[in-house]
C-alpha cells in the first residue's frame, strides 16, 4: 500500500505543480476524489478478495495499468531495474558484453562485444544460450534476460551454451565486468573519400566520440563528404541530440524545443558550442527504427538546411520522459513534454489517448524556405528502400537457416581458415539443411500450407483435398530448393559472411552489407554530385 501511496502522491505533486494557481481548487478536488477511490478499493481488495493478494504486487499492477493508459513510454522501475536509465545516461553497463534476441523462441546470442568477457572466452554469434547459472534461460523473452546478465563488477556466472552443429553443450564461467555503452558503430571510408558513421544509441559521450570517429576519418583521407547512419538508431538522451547537431550547425543554432502541458512550459534549446564540421556535405540516413533522439537530429539538420535526409520516414517519438526518483530506491519515467523540430513540426506521430495518428495541415519551411512534411515523424529529403535480395533469400535471412547453417558451418572451426570461401560444396550442404528443416521453419508460405494441409486431415476433409494440399506443399518445397540454386550466388555471398561472423562481432557482417545498402550508395551518388545543392534549395513535392 506505501508504495502505491508514494507513487500516487508523486503523480499528484507532478499535476498540481504543472497546474500552478489556474485552478488549484478543482485540481485538488479531482486529486483528492480519485485518491479516495483508489485507496477504498484497494483497501478492501486486501481485505475481502477471496484469495490473499500480495499488496505490493497489486500496487505495481495498478501502477502499471494507470502508465499503460497514457502512453508506452512513461515506466515504474523499481530496484535493479533502474541500471537501464543509468547505463543511458553514465554511457557504461556491467556485464558480459552479449546482445541477445529471440529467432525461432530461442534466446540467441547476436552480437558479441569486441573487449568484451563473453568473446575473450569463446562465446560466439549464434549461440543459443540455455541458463544462467540455475536459471534456464532459452525460452526466455530477450527483454527479461537483464536481472540476470547485469550485476557488480568481478562477480562471475555460469552460462550454458547450445551451438548448433555439436552435440554437447558448452559451460563458460564468465566475470562481469564494466563495459562502455559505444554510442558509435561501425565506421570506415566509403569510395569518393565520403566517411560513413553508424550512431547507434544516443548516450552521454555520443557526441564526443562522434567528433572522434570523424576526426580517426579524416586522418585517413581527405574527407569530402560523410554519412551519419541513425537507422534502427532508437534514441536516447536529449542531450547527445543537441551535442551531436551542435557539432554541424552554427552557435545559436535552434536545435529543438518542448511544449508541455500549458503555454510557460515551451524551452528551446539552441547550439552553444562551436561546430567541428561546419561544413563538411553531410546525408543523415534514417528508416522507421530511427526514433526520438535520432529524430530530433534529423529533424534539426532538415530544418536547417545542413544535412539531406535519406531513407524512408522515421518512427514519430516526440514525447519527452522526465526521471523522478521515488522512494524505495524506485524511478518514475514520465511523459511532460512534446518535441518540435526548428521550424515547429512535432516530430510526436501518435496520439495514444485516442489511438490515432495527430492531424497537421500546417505548411512548414526549412531555414532556406524549403516546404518540409508535417506529417508526424521526418520525411527524408530522397525517399530509399533498403531492400537488398529477393524475397526468398530475405526469407531465407528471416526464417533463421542463413544465420543457423552458418553457425553449424563454424561449430568445428576454432578460428576462420585460412582461404575459406563459400563454394559449391557449401552450398550443397546448405541445400540438404533446408531440406531436413520442417514446414514451419523453412518459409511461412510453406508453414501456412502445411497448417491447412493438418488442418484438412484432421476434419477427415476428402482426400483428394487433402492430396491436393499436400502436391502443393512438395512443389512449393521443390521450388524454393531450385530458387537456391538459381540465387546462389546471393546465397553464398550471405553464407561466407555470416561464418565469419561467427569468429568475430557484428561488425563483419556491417563490413560487408554497407557498402551494399540502397541508402548508402544513393547518399554516396548525393555527396559527389551537384544533387547534394539541388536538393538543399529546392521545394519539396507538395505530396511528400
Amino acid at each position: 500500500m506505501r508504495r502505491l501511496l508514494i507513487i500516487l502522491a508523486a503523480i499528484c505533486a507532478l499535476a498540481v505543480r504543472a497546474s500552478g494557481a489556474r485552478d488549484d481548487d478543482s485540481t485538488y478536488q479531482r486529486l483528492s476524489k480519485a485518491l479516495e477511490t483508489l485507496n477504498a478499493v484497494f483497501r478492501e481488495i486486501n481485505t475481502r478478495y477471496v484469495d490473499n493478494v500480495n499488496p505490493t504486487e497489486l500496487a505495481d499492477v495498478g501502477v502499471g495499468a494507470m502508465l499503460g493508459y497514457l502512453d508506452p513510454y512513461s515506466e515504474y522501475y523499481v530496484d535493479d531495474e533502474t541500471d537501464e536509465i543509468e547505463s543511458v545516461t553514465t554511457g557504461s553497463y556491467v556485464g558480459f558484453g552479449i546482445t541477445v534476441s529471440n529467432p525461432d523462441s530461442v534466446l540467441t546470442i547476436t552480437d558479441v562485444r569486441e573487449a568484451g568477457p563473453a568473446r575473450k572466452a569463446g562465446i560466439r554469434i549464434g549461440d543459443q544460450l540455455l541458463a544462467i547459472d540455475s536459471v534456464r534461460t532459452d525460452t526466455m523473452q530477450s527483454g527479461n534476460l537483464r536481472p540476470l546478465t547485469r550485476g557488480r563488477a568481478g562477480s562471475t556466472s555460469r552460462l550454458k551454451i547450445l551451438r548448433e552443429g555439436r552435440s554437447d553443450t558448452l559451460a563458460f564461467d564468465l566475470q562481469r565486468s564494466e563495459l562502455d555503452l559505444a554510442s558509435i558503430g561501425y565506421s570506415d571510408m566509403l569510395p569518393n573519400n565520403i566517411g560513413y558513421i553508424s550512431l547507434e544509441r544516443f548516450t552521454r559521450k555520443s557526441g564526443k566520440e562522434l567528433r572522434q570517429a570523424i576526426a580517426a576519418l579524416r586522418s585517413r583521407s581527405a574527407l569530402k563528404g560523410l554519412v551519419v547512419d541513425l537507422r534502427d538508431n532508437p534514441g536516447g538522451l536529449l542531450q547527445a541530440a543537441i551535442d551531436v547537431v551542435e557539432t554541424f550547425v552554427p552557435v545559436g543554432s535552434p536545435v529543438v524545443s518542448t511544449r508541455g502541458r500549458y503555454d510557460d512550459s515551451f524551452v528551446e534549446y539552441r547550439s552553444e558550442n562551436q561546430p567541428v564540421e561546419p561544413d563538411v556535405p553531410l546525408v543523415l540516413l534514417i528508416n522507421e527504427g530511427s526514433a526520438s533522439a535520432s529524430e530530433i537530429v534529423a529533424g534539426a539538420m532538415q530544418d536547417l538546411d545542413r544535412a539531406v535526409v535519406v531513407g524512408v520516414r522515421s518512427f514519430g517519438k516526440g514525447l519527452v520522459q522526465s526521471i523522478f526518483p521515488l522512494g524505495e530506491n524506485a524511478v518514475l519515467k514520465l511523459t511532460t513534454a512534446r518535441y518540435y523540430t526548428p521550424s515547429g513540426r512535432c516530430i510526436q506521430r501518435r496520439n495514444y489517448r485516442t489511438d490515432r495518428d495527430e492531424q497537421d495541415t500546417t505548411t512548414y519551411r526549412t531555414a532556406r524556405g524549403r516546404r518540409v512534411s508535417a506529417t508526424h515523424g521526418i520525411d527524408p529529403d530522397m525517399t530509399v528502400s533498403d531492400s537488398l535480395f529477393s524475397p526468398l533469400v530475405a526469407e531465407l535471412m528471416a526464417s533463421n537457416l542463413i544465420q543457423r547453417f552458418a553457425t553449424r558451418t563454424a561449430a568445428g572451426m576454432t578460428s576462420i581458415e585460412t582461404g575459406f570461401m563459400a563454394d559449391g560444396k557449401l552450398l550443397d550442404g546448405f541445400v540438404r539443411f533446408v531440406e531436413q528443416q520442417p514446414p514451419r521453419r523453412r518459409s511461412r508460405l510453406l508453414e501456412g500450407i502445411a497448417g491447412v494441409e493438418e488442418l484438412a486431415s484432421q476434419n477427415k476433409m476428402p482426400k483428394s483435398s487433402i492430396s491436393a494440399l499436400e502436391g502443393a506443399r512438395r512443389l512449393f518445397e521443390r521450388d524454393q530448393i531450385q530458387s537456391i540454386r538459381r540465387q546462389q550466388s546471393d546465397i553464398l555471398r550471405l553464407l561466407d559472411v555470416e561464418v565469419r561472423t561467427r569468429f568475430a562481432t557484428a561488425r563483419e557482417r556491417d563490413r560487408f552489407f554497407v557498402p551494399l545498402t540502397p541508402s548508402v550508395n544513393c547518399a554516396i551518388e548525393i555527396l559527389r554530385t551537384e544533387q547534394y545543392r539541388q536538393l538543399l534549395t529546392s521545394q519539396l513535392p507538395a505530396d511528400h
